[in-house]
């Protein structure tokens, strides 16, 4: 390329400048030498930066180096075999992260502690520092070695938050949640909001949990429980409990018809980042080839009569990551998701992924199989749903239990909020009808996926679902008003973020539908159970809202 003077650049007249000689070659013996020396430089420069990674992972697993003014500290993924008693001198630590290590006990810890972190570890035994901690409100044991009966004493009275899944416990500590009223204590009360009790061993619950009125999530799928408390769905503030995979509770029934089919039938496309991740998945963009799969409208992404053989369905493929997940297995989640059925306001499974050479997902087991001993499937096949958005994030530490709505998340116009509703409303009725008795478990904004400019919306994600129609020590119609308490709270979340249209007429309209909706909500979270109304009387009442809001000033 020819040079330029300076002056080319602020628009003047290009100016011809004699080209630069051209080198000489270097000898042999000298170019060798410059080479090696480039070469020694890379890796040098290679070598200080594995050095740089390695001496800050160095620094941040260096307890004795860290600030002991420090409100939080992790230490997750250090390889500690052994926790320092120094841990205890950290007088102001709030939360503390050492997931993914070997540890096997614990020294005594900070009092000031709120947030603990033990997953992935190797206690075969609650740690008994456990008990001394009056402030701690959030306990993850999870993948641990905990086996048999736990004792009781040993886990703080005020927790809200318990991780226990993935061990082989046989049996939860007898206070758990609730110990007995004591002179120092007269009024000890259930803190319990959230517990993950799933891939255990369990074969009862404890009679004390009975008395946490604040518990509103609880997994319990995978265990050995052979009928459920009558307790257990009085409990006035329960709303997404997951119970598959136990001898109470039949394993879903997948649609006649559904065909599981080879990963290499999908199109998926390998080196292309993913559509999203989940709990139990990672969901690609894929393809079908095939006469009887159904197509998608194109704005909506709803199913129609496909046109010929050779036309290609896209599709949502959702691989699993394992075969187990916090809210049980993903083999229970891929028989929910196909008996579910056909219905508009549902993600639609169209097929299940068979595991590679009949094998199991990702992670190689393969305990949980589908019917007749084969292998449980490596993943579904999902109607693609082009435009739609998730209504929500998901809980986080300060949540708990509820869905964390940002700046981020949709907010819908009155029409769109209510015909979102009515979608979902009428989904869970469907799920709930006689013929499918399937409890979703897991009714958040966050697995609402929903069409902000029309409105239109789909429940999905399954992984917390189990059939309930030969549920034992449970009345059918407490498992459906659960699950209404859990679709009042979003109709509450939704009612709270309706974005408001100019002029008197539409702000007026607006109150008036969210007072209903209010109203409705307030109903269907009602504490007493058995106030609540069923899903056939919610979804009446919100059609008749909707029909209002398009008549007002009419």
């Amino acid at each position: 390329m020819r040079s330029r003077s300076p002056f080319a650049a602020a628009g003047e007249l290009p100016v011809w400048m004699p080209p630069s000689p051209r080198p000489r070659r270097a000898p042999p013996a000298r170019a060798a030498r410059a080479c090696a020396l480039l070469l020694l430089v890379a890796l040098g420069a290679r070598a200080a930066v594995a050095w740089r990674a390695r001496a800050s992972a160095t620094r941040r697993c260096d307890v004795a180096g860290a600030d002991r003014a420090a409100v939080e500290l992790r230490l997750g993924g250090c390889g500690l075999s052994e926790l320092p008693a120094l841990i205890g001198s950290f007088t102001r630590l709030q939360l503390l992260d050492l997931s993914a290590n070997a540890l096997r006990a614990l020294p005594e810890l900070p009092p000031t502690l709120r947030v603990l972190f033990l997953s992935h570890n190797a206690f075969d035994a609650l740690p008994p520092q456990l008990g001394r901690l009056p402030e701690l409100r959030m306990l993850a044991l999870r993948a641990n070695r905990l086996t048999g009966a736990l004792p009781s004493g040993l886990l703080p009275a005020q927790l809200k938050w318990l991780i226990l899944t993935d061990n082989r416990i046989g049996e939860l500590p007898a206070d758990l949640g609730a110990p007995a009223p004591s002179r120092d204590a007269p009024a000890a009360r259930c803190e319990l909001v959230k517990l993950m009790l799933a891939n255990n061993a369990l074969r009862s619950l404890p009679a004390s949990l009975a008395r946490c009125s604040q518990l509103e999530l609880v997994r319990l799928a995978n265990n050995q429980l052979d009928e459920l408390p009558p307790w257990l769905a009085r409990l006035p503030r329960l709303a997404w409990l997951a119970l598959a995979a136990n001898p109470a509770v039949s394993p879903a029934r997948p649609r006649a018809g559904t065909r599981t089919l080879e990963l290499a039938e999908l199109g998926v496309e390998r080196g292309v980042a993913p559509l999203g991740s989940g709990t139990s998945g990672v969901v690609y963009r894929g393809a079908l080839r095939d006469l009887g799969a159904p197509r998608a409208d194109g704005e909506h992404g709803g199913p129609s009569t496909p046109t010929n053989a050779r036309a290609a369905t896209r599709v949502a493929v959702k691989l699993f990551k394992s075969e187990r997940t916090s809210d049980g297995l993903t083999a229970d989640e891929a028989r929910a998701s196909a008996a579910a059925g056909a219905h508009a306001g549902v993600v639609r499974a169209l097929a299940l992924v068979r595991a590679p050479d009949g094998g199991a997902p990702a992670n190689g087991a393969a305990d949980a199989p589908l019917a007749g001993g084969t292998a449980p499937p490596a993943g579904i096949v999902l109607e693609w749903l082009d435009g739609f958005r998730a209504l929500g994030e998901p809980p986080d530490f300060a949540t708990i239990s509820r869905d964390t709505l940002t700046s981020a998340s949709p907010r819908l116009r009155l029409a769109q909020t209510l015909r979102a509703l009515c979608d979902v409303c009428g989904a869970l009725a469907h799920l709930h009808s006689p013929s499918v008795r399937l409890a979703h478990g897991d009714v958040y904004a966050h697995n609402v996926l929903v069409h902000p400019q029309s409105g239109r919306a789909k429940l999905g994600d399954f992984g917390a679902a189990y059939s309930y129609g030969e549920l034992h020590g449970v009345e059918l119609a407490s498992v459906e008003r659960i699950e209404v308490r859990a679709f009042g709270i979003l109709i509450a979340e939704l009612a709270a973020r309706i974005r408001a249209d100019e002029g008197a007429d539409a702000r007026a309209r607006l109150a008036a539908a969210q007072t209903r909706l209010r109203k409705l909500a307030t109903q269907a979270s009602s504490e007493r159970p058995e106030e609540r109304p069923l899903f056939s009387q919610v979804c009446e009442t919100l059609e008749q809202t909707s029909l209002s809001a398009l008549a007002y000033g009419e």
